[in-house]
């Protein structure tokens, strides 16, 4: 699930490059490079793996006719405001074709934020779905928790001896070291399972 979302936000952003921007816009825009500006908080868990799903949508983008570069870059520390607002001038400067943030503050991007519409280069916002008033935003992209949420339900009944990969039950062989175990993985695993199988064997509760 969370692949697919990052690629359909991919997909979004190209979709974005190929607005025709300007009276000198192109019929065959998308034959064009687009560059996509990215920049995180920082580059540690979540944001690491948006932005690895980033490098690998421009991959396969590219494996179908485009010609997408990703530029990535994060501030020094999660605390570094200024060090993102200078990110977010710097792809201004450079001209990229959409902007990509998952904001540290939302208050202090705000100036940079104008500057890009005013260089009318389409502005994603990353990991927030409020509004953010003054500003025009293409999209917000947020992460949903309520999936993750189950999809961390079943790593527990798999834990405690469901069919899976982490407890003692049923090992379930992966098709490679990089299947992703999504909610479409879980459930079509236990989907014909009876309900006495689910759980598999029960490790006993420890009282301490």
């Amino acid at each position: 699930m969370f692949r697919k979302r990052m690629l359909s936000l991919t997909a979004l952003l190209l979709a974005l490059s190929l607005l025709p921007f300007g009276a000198a816009a192109q019929e065959a825009r998308w034959e064009e490079p687009i560059v996509i500006g990215w920049t995180p908080p920082d580059i540690t868990g979540v944001f690491k793996t948006a932005t690895d799903f980033f490098e690998a949508s421009a991959a396969d983008a590219n494996e179908n006719g485009f010609d997408v570069t990703i530029i990535s870059q994060s501030p020094a520390t999660h605390v570094a405001f200024a060090d993102q607002v200078a990110i977010i001038e710097d792809y201004i400067q450079r001209e990229v074709d959409v902007i990509a943030i998952s904001p540290i503050e939302v208050e202090v991007i705000k100036p940079v934020l104008e500057k890009a519409n005013e260089a009318g280069i389409p502005v994603i916002i990353v990991n927030l779905l409020e509004p953010i008033e003054g500003v025009e935003i293409a999209s917000y992209i947020g992460f949903d928790n309520n999936m993750a949420a189950r999809v961390t339900a079943y790593a527990v009944v798999d834990y405690f001896g469901g069919p899976g990969v982490l407890g003692e039950g049923e090992m379930v062989e992966l098709e490679s070291p990089d299947q992703y175990l999504d909610i479409e993985f879980w459930e079509e695993l236990y989907a014909e399972l009876e309900d006495e199988d689910k759980g598999g064997h029960r490790r006993p509760w420890r009282h301490h």
